[in-house]
């Protein structure tokens, strides 16, 4: 997890009870296996645990269950390493079936010096494997109040001590609320208008409260279609420009096949009346405005929940509302979010991934930034975030990606899967990179390259899954892959001196020397050049020169390495260079003279 999200988490978090148990267990013993009801804030109680022990020596990475109990990678885990399984949205069977790896996983983590921090499915206690028991810790809900006063300081709203003000509604709404719900009371609190935090509190827990009954009233007292789909608009593109809001109500009422109006047009009443009639106000700026807070909100999810059969309509409207002309960018980036994450919230995920194919097909636009907000949308989603994980392994290897969506989807991989799952992010930057099969993507490949930049464990699995397949059916684009990867400016004294890596790379060599159709012979003569800059030309050297024995080169390495020599301006520097080479190539084939 990046750090400025867990300093934005920490300025938010309100200990439960039985935080400080959990902390000394995960001290001591290096796991702690949380539980709680569910809205307590247990996700972020256990994220916060692993940032107690966060530093620049300790990588935060969230372990994927999308794949079930293979998930669990042993092989993955590094000293430091402060991981975080979320088995709460896990159905049962899944749940029993990671049970039976976790002992061995919990053994390897404890073995490394890394720390884990299970949040167990609640309800599931009895199911918990026996030996993980002695560590669980229940925690328990956090005082509501103190999280609501925390999230306001960290937005920006104070008090003087003394002075909380005394509201209606809002003890009985703490009572029962999640600690979501709580993020979403004190985000309206800072949205809303009033001059004193009394009366913003009071309009926050008004806006906070269900709200169905009243925005059904207000569409009854609404029987015209054009009126309904003008209350939706302003709803769905509120802040924006009365020109904006009118278009988007006319596009509504085409898609939904609405007669005509016959009313001529100067005996229609004016837009900002209709408005006015709804609860929206047309400010001096133009923007529109429900001059009650959270009342949009109200609106788009009662359409949302009651309107099953405009689902493809409003599904439709969106798409056109993603090249209006009569919006920003910005808000366009708005009202895509808005749609997804209401197609999520009522089970329409392939809503989203019909919009993403219309929108790639969308002549003579780039609709990138559209595409992103969308995708990252359902990758975010706590329950479709893993479907649309899987679909972004799928779409990152297809030949036949468009440049632009494949830097899209390269973007999300670092932007969104990277920073708790990076190993995830690795796979399909992977996959990316090389889907051309000849030749690389210079984008994908950049940011792969730069995720593993300084994370040996990442450039390790990087490397493994290059030598996945045997050499001769690999695709040439793996070998480039691999070239780049193992450049010797990437290769630090440190990472010449781990076995595991130069074994790797030394295989990977090995492979690329028996195929004749990569470029070995020009990336050998680049390191030759690189030798020249290293402390150390023989430890960099002897990895192409133990290649070549294993690959049966040594010939072709020796001619190689004579030529180069004679070509360059400085001869008697490529010569000691091409010397160290060959010295090492007759050591490793038992030659001495």
């Amino acid at each position: 997890m990046h750090v400025g999200d867990l300093a934005w988490l920490f300025r938010r978090f309100e200990p439960p009870p039985g935080h400080t148990t959990a902390l000394a267990m995960l001290t001591e013993h290096d796991i702690v296996v949380v539980d709680g009801v569910p809205g307590t804030g247990r996700r972020t109680a256990a994220t916060m645990l692993l940032r107690a022990h966060a530093d620049r020596a300790h990588r935060f990475q969230e372990l994927s269950t999308d794949s079930g109990p293979v998930s669990l990678d042993n092989a993955s885990v590094a000293k430091g390493d402060l991981l975080l399984l979320d088995l709460t949205a896990v159905d049962i069977e899944g749940y029993r079936q990671i049970q039976r790896v976790l002992s061995a996983f919990r053994a390897t983590v404890r073995d490394v010096g890394a720390k884990l921090v299970i949040v167990e499915r609640h309800g599931v206690r009895d199911q918990l494997d026996v030996h993980l028991r002695q560590f669980r810790v229940e925690l328990g809900r956090p005082d509501p109040l103190f999280v609501l006063r925390r999230h306001l300081v960290a937005n920006g709203i104070t008090w003087l001590t003394g002075d909380w003000p005394s509201v209606a509604g809002l003890e009985e709404f703490l009572r029962t609320a999640s600690m979501r719900d709580i993020e979403g009371l004190a985000e309206l609190v800072s949205t809303a208008r009033d001059v004193t935090l009394g009366g913003r509190l009071k309009a926050a827990v008004e806006a906070s409260g269900d709200r169905a009954a009243e925005v059904e009233a207000a569409i009854s007292d609404s029987p015209d279609g054009r009126r309904r789909a003008l209350l939706f608009a302003a709803a769905m593109l509120e802040g924006s420009r009365l020109p904006a809001v009118h278009r988007a109500t006319e596009i509504l009422v085409e898609l939904a096949e609405h007669p005509p109006d016959e009313t001529p047009v100067l005996e229609r009443e004016p837009v900002p009346v209709q408005l006015r009639q709804l609860g929206a106000t047309v400010e001096p700026t133009g923007q529109v405005w429900f001059t009650k807070l959270g009342y949009s909100t109200a609106v788009i999810r009662y359409f949302w929940d009651n309107r099953i059969d405009m689902r493809f309509a409003l599904r439709d409207w969106a798409e056109r509302m993603a090249v209006l002309p009569e919006l920003s960018a910005v808000e366009r980036d708005d009202v895509v979010e808005r749609v997804a994450e209401q197609c999520l919230r009522v089970d329409r995920p392939e809503d989203l991934v019909v919009l993403a194919q219309h929108w790639l097909r969308t002549p003579g636009r780039d609709l990138s930034r559209q595409l992103y907000r969308l995708l990252q949308t359902g990758l975010l989603n706590e329950r479709w975030g893993p479907q649309f994980r899987r679909l972004l392994y799928d779409w990152a290897a297809v030949r036949s990606l468009s440049d632009r969506f494949a830097a899209v989807l390269t973007k999300l991989c670092i932007e969104v899967l990277a920073p708790t799952r990076p190993e995830q992010a690795l796979v399909r930057l992977h996959r990316l990179a090389k889907r051309a099969r000849q030749e690389l993507d210079p984008v994908a490949t950049a940011q792969l390259l730069a995720l593993t930049e300084s994370d040996d464990r990442l450039l390790r699995h990087l490397f493994d899954r290059l030598r996945y397949h045997p050499a001769g059916s690999r695709w040439r684009a793996e070998f480039l892959l691999f070239f780049e990867a193992a450049a010797p400016a990437r290769l630090t004294e440190d990472r010449l001196t781990d076995q595991d890596l130069r074994r790797a790379v030394t295989n990977g060599w090995s492979d690329a020397m028996s195929r004749s159709d990569v470029p070995w012979q020009e990336t050998l003569c680049e390191w030759l050049g690189a030798g020249g800059e290293a402390a150390d030309p023989a430890a960099l050297l002897s990895i192409p020169a133990e290649a070549a024995v294993a690959a049966g080169r040594v010939g072709e390495v020796y001619r190689l390495a004579m030529t180069w020599a004679k070509s360059g301006a400085d001869q008697a520097a490529r010569v000691r260079l091409a010397r160290v080479l060959t010295d090492i190539v007759d050591h490793a084939q038992g030659i001495s003279w």
